[in-house]
């Protein structure tokens, strides 16, 4: 999951590995998780202050079905403690809160997609590099394989997600981002799929 904006880049990310039950592995990532994650991102941006007052901020969420309904969203958000601590800030300063969906099949119109590029091409460099590659492809005792080299990729990521948080915004992707957005705009509303990100 991840919390971007234009002017600040990746303001805070987190990873939700599999977990074992049994002998199988389940998703650790549902609506409880999803909203722990949005009190978080709304921590960070009681953390920047100066970023958010007197603006109007826009939480933009895909339509994964872990973000919730409308009506489960705005029930939910007026209980967590940092969504209320972020409305105060911006009423204060003449600013807003407004939540909102983003057109479904359209990652051209998603700033976090970018950005999940970037972190793909990052981890990917990183797991070639010998300190990450030796321990991926040691030999382990029977039935720790996986748990391990989950690991060692949760390692990965988890310093792919650091790197890219600590550094300047992804002006490339920003500017990809307007130019989608213009042609959408220009074209009356449609978005041609078909290319590429």
């Amino acid at each position: 999951a991840m919390g971007v904006n234009p002017a600040a880049g990746l303001l805070c990310g987190d990873i939700f590995p599999p977990k074992k039950v049994g002998s199988a592995r389940k998703t650790s990532w549902g609506k409880d998780e999803a909203f722990n994650f949005l009190d978080q991102l709304f921590g960070t941006l009681c953390e920047k202050e100066s970023l958010i007052r007197g603006k109007t901020v826009f939480i933009i969420q895909d339509n994964a079905s872990e973000h919730g309904s409308k009506d489960d969203v705005e029930k939910v958000i007026a209980k967590l403690p940092n969504a209320i601590k972020l409305s105060g800030i911006l009423k204060d300063s003449n600013g807003s809160l407004r939540m909102s969906r983003a057109p479904p099949n359209s990652p051209q119109l998603n700033l976090c997609e970018y950005y999940n590029r970037a972190l793909r091409s990052k981890a990917n460099r990183l797991r070639h590099l010998p300190e990450y590659s030796s321990i991926l492809l040691q030999a382990y005792p029977r039935g720790q394989v996986i748990d391990q080299r989950l690991g060692v990729l949760e390692t990965i990521i988890r310093k792919s997600l650091t790197d890219i948080s600590e550094g300047p915004p992804l002006s490339s992707a920003v500017s990809k981002l307007h130019s989608f957005l213009a042609q959408v705009i220009n074209s009356g509303g449609y978005l041609d799929m078909r290319q590429p990100m």
